[in-house]
């Protein structure tokens, strides 16, 4: 077996084993993690996979062992133990990688000393080995018998690995292994990039000219450098063999699918791309579990939960389930009670009585019967590690089911570390902060799933700049920028303390040398390209802004220290396309867009018939937009998944529950005294709010939660001072009303229906939580349409129900009939009649042109050509409209 080995190779190497053969047997290129795990397999010696948030928790519970209050860590651990615990265990391998024997050397420091004694501790309290240890066995076992391996090649310095790997190579070469440094080839380039190529070796540069054999790509955002990033790859596999150029994909994981994108886009093969993401539905099934046994129930991770289409929810009952949660964000809401009922009536006629109780069970299982846990207290060990069982016993029946998806056999190792880690924890309960703190390291580093697969014709790609050691004619640096480079941590340890561990056989890099063998493995790009080097630089990624690469910045301090001449190697991404700096080669496209905005839409008339039964929303949308009413009501198009409620609609639908639930029990009888409504409408609202809008009781939602609760109590009291005085007792709250017009039936709830004591006149109140300025202006406009249609509703032959809206906020009364109701602020307007007998004149309007089949889009009306005054004329909702991308309303 033939080894090349190398820091920074365990995320793919150009050359490849297959480099110049068909087939390769016994040549592996290996990063330390994989020499490691070969080495241990070779001997006879595999260790189990070891977790790394286990260790610290094993290292946890040995250092709450070992602390005595007067530790050097002990004040950092009364803060934050989990993260002390990470920290020590990190410095802890780190000596151990150095040599260190685990004693208290000569001359040593204090914290040296418990350092020691915790490695004494280790005895009662074994840690589960990281790489260091599983270093020491194969050292100890190279001592007794050969690995097998013939030669062993580095791409970096021997110097630059850390002491116990230098002793391995020095056993090896004992067995008879060839360890050798690997010599990388000399560059042959000319032009640009033979001039940095001596730069970088230490010759006399010369000038550099922009021929564009090196050239820096700036782009303002990541979406533009990638876009970029596939026009030069695309022009450049014009002429050349895919194989002659490597791809480094540096930087942030999640812009390498960006990048994916836009490579195919141009048609271009995929070199494949894996990403570590914890992000995946079998795998947020733990956390968001967890999450919900605690009380109250965080209604965001509620929809989350069931958002995702790998869940122990039924689906037929998730969308049930999401629908009332977006109209009461809250878990057990009076809506959620009644959506659960209805669900298991629909499955129980569907499927069967079997079917229905099969998912009450589960519905009660993952939902129901789940003991939860005040916030703001702790939850038992116990309780933890059911909750965790019943995931891991889930994710175990999903991934030996007949769905085969490999994601189920990570959500059940998850559960099992989360076991482990609960098992480890010091205390007998566990706060919510600290559960979520063992998640987010047990999901920290993602599970890496594949993207797409490497396809045929594709280009090299390597992760890492330093895992080129070969000459290839273009190299293309995809996001060279500073946050991609590897800069090592300060020192920990002082000089002192490093001098002692010197001493006693532990030494330990330093990171002055770590960065300079950094800043040489990052000029191999440059080194080994024969044609191009390409540097992609985004001046922004994800929101973050990016500086220049270090080897940029070597390159211009060398070669173009002036700006003109960075100038003649930098392109923008528009210089670039046009081919001013780098020979592009054009390729046209065919794209396909939405239809161009345009005034009407023509469609077969059969598709734009009457509905058989409109309400009072529908036919104000089809007055404002008709092509929002086809889309909406017609087309039947929806949000593909359901959200919470935007502010003012939660507030409203939450204060005409708790306000109407209180005004019903006064229905035909004497109101209360308003002092009376608001200490109720408080006390309901505190017992309510936690089921019926979850989100005003969320941490940072105290101010918020105190102006609902305020404002909707002092409105319940002017509300029934308001109906007191004008002589009226309620009849009515929510009630249903069906009734006839010219295209079919029409049927809408009312909020409040008064009657006047004196005369049995009956008046429709409208219960809003919106801005006074939109309901004013309707009544004074007349395109109060609502209240137009609650007074048709209710209308006799002579008499047509005086209307008014109440808005919460501010506690006032609009109407356009201030003598039937006394103390409110009176609406200049025209009269219920008269607002419906325009509605129905614009109706008619609008149906003529739809029975035409045309569909007039309002907001692309020209001026010349706006509609008759005549009829009711509501303005587009186009700001707050969903259906913008159909008329392309900017």
């Amino acid at each position: 077996m033939h080894v090349v080995l190398g820091r920074t190779l365990d995320g793919g190497t150009f050359p490849t084993v297959l480099d110049g053969f068909d087939a390769s047997a016994g040549r592996l290129h290996l990063g330390p993690a994989g020499f490691l795990a070969r080495l241990e397999q070779s001997l006879g010696i595999p260790t189990p996979l070891t977790h790394e948030p286990v260790r610290v928790a094993e290292y946890a519970k040995l250092i709450a062992a070992h602390d005595d209050g007067n530790q050097f860590y002990s004040a950092s651990r009364l803060a934050d133990p989990w993260r002390v615990a990470r920290k020590l265990l990190s410095l802890r391998d780190e000596l151990i990688f150095g040599g260190w024997n685990g004693r208290y050397p000569v001359d040593g420091s204090v914290r040296l000393k418990a350092f020691a004694e915790l490695e004494g501790f280790s005895q009662e309290h074994p840690l589960e080995p990281g790489s260091p240890d599983r270093l020491l066995k194969v050292i100890e076992r190279l001592n007794l018998l050969p690995a097998g391996i013939e030669g062993l090649e580095l791409i970096d310095p021997a110097s630059s690995f850390a002491k116990l790997w230098r002793d391995v190579f020095k056993c090896l070469a004992q067995n008879g292994t060839e360890v050798q440094q690997k010599t990388l080839p000399h560059a042959q380039a000319s032009g640009d990039l033979g001039t940095i190529q001596k730069a970088l070796l230490g010759e006399n540069p010369g000038k550099v000219s922009g021929d564009g054999s090196l050239l820096k790509v700036e782009a303002k955002t990541l979406m533009e450098a990638a876009e970029a990033t596939a026009a030069s790859l695309a022009s450049l596999l014009k002429t050349r063999n895919p194989q002659s150029v490597v791809l480094i994909r540096d930087g942030d994981s999640r812009a390498s699918l960006v990048l994916e994108t836009a490579l195919r886009r141009q048609d271009l093969s995929s070199a494949g791309l894996a990403l570590e993401s914890s992000h995946r539905p079998a795998t947020q099934i733990l956390p968001l579990f967890l999450g919900l046994a605690w009380a109250p129930v965080d209604p965001d991770l509620l929809l989350q939960f069931l958002t995702l289409p790998s869940s122990p929810i039924p689906a037929i009952a998730r969308q049930s389930l999401r629908g009332a949660l977006s109209g009461a964000p809250g878990f057990a809401s009076r809506v959620w009670q009644q959506a659960r009922t209805e669900i298991l009536v629909t499955i129980g006629e569907k499927y069967g009585a079997a079917e229905a109780t099969e998912v009450d069970g589960k519905l009660k299982l993952w939902l129901d019967d789940v003991e939860r846990t005040p916030r703001s207290g702790e939850m038992p060990i116990p309780r933890a590690i059911q909750l965790t069982r019943q995931v891991e016993d889930w994710a175990n029946r999903r991934a030996h089911g007949s769905e085969v998806d490999p994601f189920f056999f990570q959500a059940k190792e998850q559960a099992a570390v989360m076991f482990r880690l609960l098992e480890l924890h010091p205390r007998g309960s566990i706060t919510s902060p600290e559960m979520g703190r063992l998640l987010y390291d047990i999901l920290q580093t993602g599970i890496s799933y594949e993207m797409s697969c490497k396809e045929q014709g594709c280009i090299h790609l390597v992760s890492n700049p330093a895992a080129i050691f070969a000459q290839v004619p273009v190299v293309i640096w995809w996001q060279c920028v500073g946050s991609s480079a590897a800069v090592p941590e300060k020192r920990f340890w002082t000089d002192n303390e490093a001098k002692a561990l010197e001493q006693a056989g532990c030494n330990l890099l330093s990171p002055t040398e770590i960065l300079l063998e950094n800043a040489r493995a990052w000029r191999r790009p440059a080194l080994c390209a024969t044609k191009a080097l390409i540097l992609i630089q985004p001046e922004q990624v994800f929101g973050e802004v990016q500086e220049s690469h270090p080897i940029w910045n070597e390159i211009t301090m060398k070669v173009a220290p002036t700006e003109a001449a960075r100038l003649t190697i930098a392109a923008n991404t528009t210089s670039l396309l046009d081919g001013s700096k780098f020979p592009m080669t054009t390729v046209e496209r065919t794209r396909k867009y939405f239809p161009q905005a345009k005034a009407s839409w023509a469609i077969p008339a059969l598709h734009l018939t009457p509905r058989p039964i409109e309400s009072p929303t529908a036919l104000e949308t089809l007055l404002g937009c008709p092509l929002k009413w086809t889309l909406q009501y017609k087309a039947r198009l929806r949000e593909s998944l359901q959200f919470m409620p935007e502010r003012e609609l939660l507030y409203g639908t939450l204060a005409h529950q708790i306000v109407g639930d209180y005004l019903k029990s006064f229905i035909g009888q004497e109101l209360p005294q308003s002092d009376t409504a608001r200490k109720t409408v408080t006390r309901l609202f505190d017992e309510q709010v936690a089921a019926e809008a979850a989100t005003l009781i969320k941490p940072g939602m105290d101010r918020e939660r105190t102006y609902v609760r305020q404002t909707m109590s002092r409105a319940a009291g002017v509300l029934v001072e308001l109906l007191d005085r004008g002589g009226y007792r309620i009849d009515s709250i929510e009630e249903e009303h069906t009734g006839s017009y010219m295209l079919g039936q029409l049927q809408g709830r009312t909020d409040l229906i008064a009657r006047r004591t004196r005369d049995d006149k009956k008046a429709v109140i409208d219960l809003k939580w919106s801005r006074d300025s939109g309901k004013i202006q309707a009544l004074k406009n007349g395109t109060a349409l609502q209240l137009a249609v609650y007074s048709y509703f209710l209308r006799t032959k002579d008499v047509w129900p005086s209307t008014a809206y109440f808005i919460f906020p501010t506690a006032q009364l609009y109407s356009t009939n201030q003598k039937d109701f006394p103390g409110c602020i009176l609406v200049p307007g025209p009269s219920e009649e008269e607002m419906w007998k325009d509605a129905i004149l614009s109706v008619q309007k609008i149906r003529t042109t739809l029975d035409g089949g045309k569909i007039a889009v309002p907001c692309f009306t020209e001026d010349d050509q706006q509609l008759p005054t005549a009829g009711m004329n509501i303005d587009p909702p186009c700001k707050w409209c969903s259906f913008q991308m159909f008329c392309r309303y900017a």
